[in-house]
């Protein structure tokens, strides 16, 4: 297997999984699962990244608002002009986030997988199915064709 076809296969890979990655990366600092320890280690290498990506942003500024043209006379509604320009900064924020990733698995082998499972009290399991009852189920009148006492 040569060595672009590698590259290409591990691109396809890391391109189809964004949405996993930022929801991961913004989880270890936002979230209040983790330890103080983890949010703050992802914090602060988000925020290294973020500064080191401002100046990158802005050097590449010429390139990118030239992308953000062309995606904008192709899909006018579906293009936002500060994700495209300030890619550099939200790239390099989100992966300097991973700098948390050591503490996050140690957190997770010694403290998070020992925890017991919250359970649910009966009265939220109830709120639990009816909020899923409301964004799942089709709203429609519906017309009964038999009586409700049979």
């Amino acid at each position: 297997m040569s060595l672009r076809a590698v590259i290409a296969a591990v691109s396809a890979a890391l391109l189809s999984s964004c949405g996993a990655f930022i929801e991961y990366t913004d989880g270890l600092r936002n979230s209040e699962e983790h330890t103080v320890v983890v949010r703050g280690t992802a914090k602060v290498g988000g925020a290294i990244g973020l500064l080191a990506g401002v100046p990158i942003s802005v050097v590449a500024l010429p390139a990118s608002y030239t992308i953000y043209k062309v995606q904008e006379s192709g899909d006018p509604e579906g293009t936002d002009y500060m994700s495209t320009v300030a890619f550099p900064a939200f790239a390099l924020l989100e992966v300097c986030s991973l700098l948390a990733t050591p503490f996050d698995v140690l957190e997770m082998a010694l403290y998070r997988a020992w925890l017991p499972a919250a359970t649910l009290t009966a009265e939220e399991q109830l709120q639990l199915e009816f909020g899923f009852d409301d964004q799942t189920l089709p709203r429609y009148p519906v017309t009964r064709i038999y009586p409700i006492d049979r």
